[in-house]
């Protein structure tokens, strides 16, 4: 299991102008569905000060929704969180009772499948940052026919800033300017920003 540190300092200038509009240091974290890699939830959020720390590990887990996706929105899980592991698939029976996790050899390469027997569900991926399973991405056609959908997390981050969110949230657009960035091979990494993203 890796630990990963995303260290972001803020000029006092921005921290001022920031706080005093009621802007957040928004977290996101990719996740391989549908063909591309989805930023679609905010997974954390944090008050803006000259430096910010957001960690997180390599510990899934997953839920079912029955919410349908829309920007904007606080997503709800319908079922308990269940620990997953790559190479594993999780099942939601059709009455909705809660979903269960068995080895699966179909599964994609470093995730996993959520596999669908309800007439309409969504799947919620829960990664455990700053010390809680935090939502990172749910399927983003939700609610979802009976099937499968294969879904991969990835070592890919962003960050943004934004007024009026908090974790949960879903997101089919980010509104002001994002850094993204690619930790595959690191387990730290370091921003600034004084007007404009920058990476150290």
């Amino acid at each position: 299991m890796s630990n990963y540190r995303l260290h972001i300092t803020v000029t006092g200038e921005w921290v001022k102008r920031f706080n005093e509009q009621g802007y957040q240091l928004c977290f996101a974290s990719g996740v391989n569905a549908g063909g591309k890699t989805n930023f679609n939830v905010i997974a954390a959020t944090h008050s803006i000060a000259n430096n910010i720390t957001i960690q997180w590990t390599d510990n899934w887990s997953i839920a079912a929704s029955q919410d349908s996706f829309e920007h904007g929105m606080f997503l709800n899980s319908a079922t308990d969180l269940t620990d997953i592991q790559p190479g594993q698939s999780y099942t939601l029976p059709a009455n909705w009772t809660n979903g269960v996790v068995n080895p699966d050899s179909t599964s994609p390469a470093g995730g996993f499948k959520f596999i669908n027997k309800t007439n309409g569900a969504g799947a919620i991926v829960y990664k455990r940052i700053n010390g809680k399973p935090s939502p990172i991405y749910l399927s983003p056609y939700a609610p979802l026919p009976p099937g499968t959908e294969d879904l991969t997390p990835v070592s890919k981050v962003t960050v943004w800033f934004s007024r009026d969110v908090q974790p949960g949230t879903m997101i089919s657009r980010i509104d002001t300017q994002s850094m993204e960035v690619d930790l595959s091979g690191r387990t730290q990494i370091e921003l600034g920003y004084d007007g404009s993203w920058s990476q150290k």
